[in-house]
């Protein structure tokens, strides 16, 4: 049976806006034609989806997720921007899937919970992995010139015994020693010397 679809005003958006318990949002007088219009949702960032809520000429960007679980449940925990542990909470999906907004779908956990939920740990092991689009080439020469490897990123060095804060360091041009390239005995640059030359 199809589960009946519940709409709720969205605080301080009385009368104008709407979100239902399957994660969907309307506008009760859209472009104040009268007509009640179910918006789409725009992609935001990390995954997640909003939708723009206009009032007295200003736009709000909100994230659907909270839109729906402050209707139908409240939020009565503290939540505060950038702050992390036991003491902040945030609203988890718990399929995972940001687009699905339904409120069967979400729940209030510590932000410490969830960054362990289910597959966080192998997707943030994921993103250690080299990224051919953001990570920088290393050069590894000695301290002759004469090329050692090239690695694909420092974190691929710090994987193998080098530490990447100093790698990186040298490779532009700010390490420790009287040749500011130098770490562990070897010349560290993000650039192929031997194609310059």
């Amino acid at each position: 049976m199809e589960e009946k679809e519940i709409w709720r005003d969205i605080a301080g958006y009385e009368g104008k806006y709407q979100v239902s318990n399957l994660g969907r949002v309307r506008s009760l007088n859209y472009l104040h034609t009268g007509k009640c219009v179910v918006l789409k949702p725009k992609p935001y960032r990390g995954g997640y989806h909003c939708v723009s809520l206009c009032k007295d000429g200003k736009v709000w960007y909100a994230k659907i997720h909270r839109l729906v679980y402050d209707a139908f449940v409240g939020i009565d925990k503290p939540y505060i921007r950038g702050a992390k542990g036991k003491d902040c909470w945030v609203i988890n999906h718990k399929d995972e899937n940001r687009s699905n907004n339904r409120l069967d779908n979400l729940e209030l956990i510590t932000q410490s919970e969830n960054v362990v939920y289910g597959s966080a740990i192998q997707k943030q092991k994921e993103k250690q992995i080299n990224n051919k689009y953001t990570s920088k080439h290393v050069f590894q020469y000695t301290q002759a010139c004469v090329l050692v490897k090239e690695w694909p990123s420092t974190r691929e060095c710090h994987r193998n015994g080098f530490d990447c804060r100093r790698v990186s360091e040298c490779c532009n041009g700010k390490g420790k020693h009287e040749n500011k390239h130098e770490y562990k005995g070897f010349l560290w640059y993000y650039t192929n010397l031997q194609a310059i030359s």
